[in-house]
């Protein structure tokens, strides 16, 4: 039996039985979307169609990981744990994958945020965009194991990817299908015939209304209805704090609309419009790396409003980081990359949302299809054989209730699960398989239905007939945390076990736990670097040997498009650049050094980025130095280093916190847990900003696991250096900095 909106304007949602071929409509002519309910349940004992979940409750396909089911409540278990998850949360946490497709003005005109002296409707044409097109958008996702795809519906420059009555500034002023197109159409019903939850992004910043007028808390309510109406059920809805009004917008009101509309819809926002006092339902991690950490927990609501609600976390990331939309000229990441990123947010309790652009034409560009082809296949396979399931366990203890027992931890079903006995807040289970196995991923897993309860835990592995209580992972860390939820996901080298046991420490209730098991995977994979080519088309050297002198590009290759006048170039060229975000800081790099001024406004960073054969490779050199003195809010910078062979965005890298994989991931600032998950729980590498001018030196040994210098094969190539300036917390500083003499230390 398959349920789906119809996709051909009725309007209804047809349920198929497939087992008897009968087709039934649940015919909804005549009465509003606003007034439609989402979740309806049908029962038809004839038709063995025992029920129909129509929106975010309906059991999706499980999949590798575990689908996106709304698990049915065991009679006779532990009550759950205030505060508790909405089944729209439940099925949100489960989809583990999520994607997102920035697309309009700033595809074209070659920005992240518009030019406004520039951007026209004749500028929107995408030559090869139509319903085929954006049908394969959805299968290359949905092959990638993506369950779930939010469409940037409006983006700053407030053009419309639909035919909106609220402005002309929208697809139907365009040239593309003579003003007759609409994406958000043809995005949903590609969503909706592919059986995947479709979610938008509604662009609070509106540059052409704009979002600084009087009205426009009614004009962003009329945009809203029109895609909360229209096109069937949304899942998501998700409101950017980036420059949002905050004045003349209730945005308390805003949500409460959304949800009016559509009653299983989940709300995301900034941290600017949560501080007005509106609470979303979903949060920011905080970083757009797709970055969690050991302690990411749906009960810390710092982005959600503060209170004693449930409130799961959003990883966001690019395959362009730090862009969002298809640029030319621009590489894709690694699928070493995407993998790592997978298990720093979904292995990390937070669910991924991933930004594939279309380009120019509206297609997705080839090497971001080959990306979700291979990640899709990893990802399958990943999860093809858990060397635990219905292997012998054992408890300490065990509910009194039946159908509670160890087996359940163990049985490959997340909607059953093992817990200890009533009043304890401590358990232990083994699980001791016919005979050893090997294994290099392992994934624990709390039935969230229940809450997070688990507060303190830590794995064990017998080998040769003892118990080791302190396995380590790749990078060397302690399997051991403070947060389960709905996935941990942990990396080993490969490890053979007679037995392994899950210990909890401590729990704020009976433990209880959804799923034990371990996976021998294929892996992450490294990319190699070369060949690299540069502007000109010569093939460049490896390892790369460029130079940097105040400022100044020396290219390696003799080409004649870099030469050592240039600057940095523009932002985009293969010749690398400088970048400042938000547009409100101003870089200069006129004076043979880095001027960077200005004013803080939410969050805001400056950086380098190397390209084509200005890329470094880290293993000719130990570290960094620079220059720096000026004044700032707080006082200090944070300092992070990108490199080919990881998945460092180079506006984020120091965020993440939690078991590091990859070379570069944490920078401790020093102490003896410099290598240790402890040390990269709050990783920072702070750099103190002063009006007298003092030199950092930044060794690569400042790096979890000693790194970026290089896999043996391929060498860690720098992309990127960056400097994050601390948040503003809503209160706007001047930023007034030089940076000079930026050299590698030989």
């Amino acid at each position: 039996m398959v349920g789906a909106w119809d996709a051909t304007g009725t309007n209804g949602f047809k349920i198929v039985d497939t087992s008897s071929s009968i087709t039934i409509w649940l015919v909804t002519l005549g009465v509003s979307m606003k007034s439609r309910s989402f979740l309806c349940t049908l029962t038809v004992s004839a038709l063995s169609i025992l029920s129909v979940s129509c929106g975010s409750n309906a059991k999706a396909s499980r999949g590798p990981a575990g689908g996106s089911q709304i698990c049915p409540t065991l009679s006779g278990g532990p009550t759950g744990l205030a505060p508790l998850a909405s089944p729209s949360q439940l099925a949100y946490q489960r989809t583990e994958l999520t994607a997102f497709i920035h697309f309009g003005m700033a595809t074209f005109d070659g920005t992240e945020q518009g030019n406004m002296s520039v951007d026209q409707p004749s500028l929107f044409n995408p030559t090869s965009l139509d319903a085929t097109t954006v049908a394969q958008w959805v299968s290359a996702l949905k092959a990638a194991g993506i369950g779930q795809a939010m469409l940037v519906a409006k983006h700053s420059t407030g053009f419309c990817l639909w035919p909106t009555a609220t402005t002309s500034f929208s697809v139907k002023s365009s040239p593309w299908m003579d003003g007759q197109g609409d994406v958000v159409k043809l995005f949903t019903d590609a969503m909706h015939a592919a059986g995947l939850k479709v979610a938008f992004y509604l662009a609070p910043w509106d540059q052409s209304y704009p979002s600084s007028k009087a009205d426009y808390e009614a004009f962003f309510k009329a945009q809203l209805t029109e895609l909360l109406t229209n096109y069937g059920p949304v899942h998501e809805i998700e409101f950017d704090g980036f420059n949002a009004p905050t004045s003349n917008v209730d945005w308390t009101s805003v949500f409460a609309l959304a949800r009016q509309l559509q009653p299983d819809i989940l709300v995301w926002a900034g941290p600017e419009i949560v501080n007005t006092g509106a609470v979303p339902n979903l949060q920011w991690i905080g970083n757009e790396g797709g970055m969690a950490s050991r302690t990411t927990s749906s009960l810390d609501t710092r982005n959600c409003g503060n209170g004693n609600t449930w409130c799961p976390y959003e990883c966001n990331t690019s395959d362009r980081t730090p862009n969002w939309f298809w640029h030319p000229n621009q590489s894709t990441m690694s699928l070493g990359s995407l993998q790592s990123v997978y298990f720093n947010s979904v292995g990390m309790n937070c669910t991924l949302i991933f930004n594939v652009p279309p380009t120019t034409t509206g297609q997705f560009d080839p090497a971001d299809v080959d990306l979700l082809q291979q990640f899709g296949t990893w990802y399958s396979t990943l999860y093809q054989t858990n060397l635990l399931k219905g292997q012998p366990v054992n408890a300490d203890s065990t509910w009194a209730s039946a159908g509670f027992d160890a087996g359940k931890a163990v049985d490959g079903d997340v909607c059953t699960y093992w817990a200890a006995a009533g009043g304890t807040t401590a358990g232990r289970l083994e699980v001791a398989p016919a005979s050893p196995v090997t294994f290099n991923v392992l994934s624990i897993r709390e039935p969230i239905e229940l809450g997070e309860r688990v507060t303190q835990y830590h794995v064990e592995i017998k080998q040769n007939g003892a118990w080791n209580p302190t396995p380590l992972t790749t990078s060397g860390a302690k399997i051991q945390g403070t947060v389960i939820g709905q996935r941990q996901l942990w990396q080993l080298n490969s490890t053979t076990a007679e037995a392994i046991a899950l210990v909890i420490d401590s729990a704020k209730d009976v433990p209880a736990i959804a799923e034990f098991s371990v996976m021998n995977g294929p892996g992450v994979s490294t990319l190699d670097a070369g060949p690299i080519t540069g502007n000109d088309g010569t093939l460049c050297p490896l390892p790369a040997t460029a130079l940097i002198t105040d400022f100044t590009f020396a290219p390696p290759d003799g080409g004649t498009t870099d030469t050592t006048g240039v600057h940095f170039g523009t932002y985009g060229s293969l010749s690398g650049g400088e970048y400042v975000y938000p547009a409100a800081i101003i870089s200069d790099v006129s004076q043979s050094n880095w001027h960077i001024s200005g004013t803080v406004g939410t969050y805001s960073g400056f950086g380098l980025y190397f390209d084509g054969c200005n890329r470094v490779d880290a293993s000719k050199y130990k570290g960094i130095s620079f220059k720096i003195s000026g004044s700032m809010g707080g006082n200090q910078l944070t300092f992070g280093v990108a490199t080919l062979n990881d998945s460092i965005a180079s506006g984020w890298i120091n965020t993440h916190g939690g078991n590091s994989t990859d070379p570069g991931r944490c920078i401790p600032a020093s102490g003896s847990g410099q290598y240790t998950e402890q040390g990269c729980s709050t990783p920072t590498k702070t750099i103190p900003v002063t009006s007298a001018e003092a030199v950092v030196n930044v060794l690569w040994s400042d790096f979890a696991g000693g790194a970026p210098e290089a896999s043996v094969l391929t060498p860690a190539e720098i992309t990127g250096i960056s400097w994050t300036l601390p948040w503003s917390g809503g209160t706007p500083y001047p930023v007034d900095i030089v940076i000079d003499d930026l050299s590698f230390i030989p």
